[in-house]
């Protein structure tokens, strides 16, 4: 049976006027809680890793722990490991290959997008320079293979060395179609499966290692991961045209600076008369991330409700992953998932 995925309400996501209260309570609490204990051994984990090698790696790495966030990647494995028996020593090293994984593929991105914040704090490429983000991205990519090379489990590294493959191959694709704004919706969502999907899949599936029933849950347990990690992706989407860098956090407007092609825009270009579609992308084409041009996209993006419709396929692609669960064993407890579908598309950074 089904867990229900809220639909947040009328105000999901139009975060643009509204402030996050300084000391919000986390809505993840409830899913951390069961396995809390496992999410501090990752953290414990993570800075080991931090306080290993080259002291410039030590201050780099120190930097990098400043961007905190969810855990989302490692949070996801744990409790999947836990409905289908139990997270065991392995699952939480991989839940940390996982997250240094991520954290890879965010300084590097941050270098590629030229962002100066994420959580509040200087990227790394701001603080270190470009050459030291990209090498410490990559030193990064490293030591996440190598712990899971460690666990002695070579499907283990082939799911990993796959979702990385996969990330690389969704950023290779969008960087291909800049400024392509008449980019087709699959194509979108083939992009961002790869960039963004492929890594909470990979989460899901190596959950099921070490557990009994684990390889014949994991097909569904891997649609889970792909449609949550791509309802995440275009919330993401939608929150760097109309979100709020006091409450993202992080440097918002980049995508379009860059000439990337998201959900809202393929949708204004869409409901745009033809006639008008040649201005339109003219304008997109020039955007740098100024308040104004900004400003003016926000009210065109309103008017065709193009926000609104990202938010809406992102809704039902969180109701996929949770009809994706349906066939495993009832006691697997579906309800942190469900959560978790839940903060993914009503999130405000």
């Amino acid at each position: 049976m089904t867990v229900p995925v809220s639909h947040c309400g009328e105000g999901a996501v139009r975060v643009q006027h509204v402030a996050a209260p300084p000391q919000a309570p986390n809505p993840l609490s409830p899913v951390v809680a069961p396995v809390a204990a496992e999410m501090a051994r990752v953290e414990e984990l993570i800075r080991r890793e931090a306080d290993a090698g080259h002291p410039y790696v030590r201050a780099l790495f120190a930097h990098a722990l400043q961007f905190g966030g969810k855990r989302l990647r490692p949070l996801l494995l744990l409790v999947t490991a836990r409905g289908l028996g139990g997270a065991t020593e392995r699952h939480v090293r991989l839940a940390t290959a996982v997250e240094l994984l991520h954290t890879a593929t965010l300084v590097h991105d941050d270098v590629l997008d030229e962002a100066l914040l994420r959580r509040r704090s200087e990227t790394v490429h701001t603080r270190f320079g470009n050459e030291a983000a990209v090498l410490f991205g990559d030193y990064l990519f490293s030591r996440a293979f190598l712990l899971a090379a460690e666990v002695g489990s070579p499907r283990a590294w082939s799911i990993l060395t796959r979702a990385a493959q996969e990330t690389c191959l969704g950023e290779l694709a969008q960087t291909a179609r800049r400024h392509a704004f008449d980019l087709g919706e699959e194509e979108y969502l083939q992009i961002v499966r790869r960039k963004t999907g492929a890594l909470f899949a990979a989460a899901a599936e190596l959950a099921t290692l070490d557990v009994d029933g684990g390889p014949a849950a994991a097909p569904r347990l891997v649609q889970y991961g792909l449609h949550l990690g791509t309802a995440f992706q275009m919330v993401d989407d939608c929150l760097d045209l109309v979100g709020e860098e006091r409450e993202a956090g992080k440097t918002l407007g980049t995508d379009l600076a860059k000439g990337k092609s998201t959900l809202p825009v393929i949708r204004l270009v869409a409901e745009t008369p033809a006639g008008e579609r040649p201005a339109l992308r003219e304008f997109l084409a020039g955007m740098d991330g100024a308040a104004e041009p900004r400003r003016h996209l926000r009210e065109m993006l309103r008017e065709r409700g193009a926000v609104e419709y990202a938010l809406a396929r992102a809704r039902r692609l969180a109701e996929e992953a949770m009809a994706a669960l349906d066939g495993l064993p009832d006691g697997f407890d579906r309800a942190p998932l469900a959560l978790l579908a839940d903060y993914v598309t009503c999130r405000r950074a």
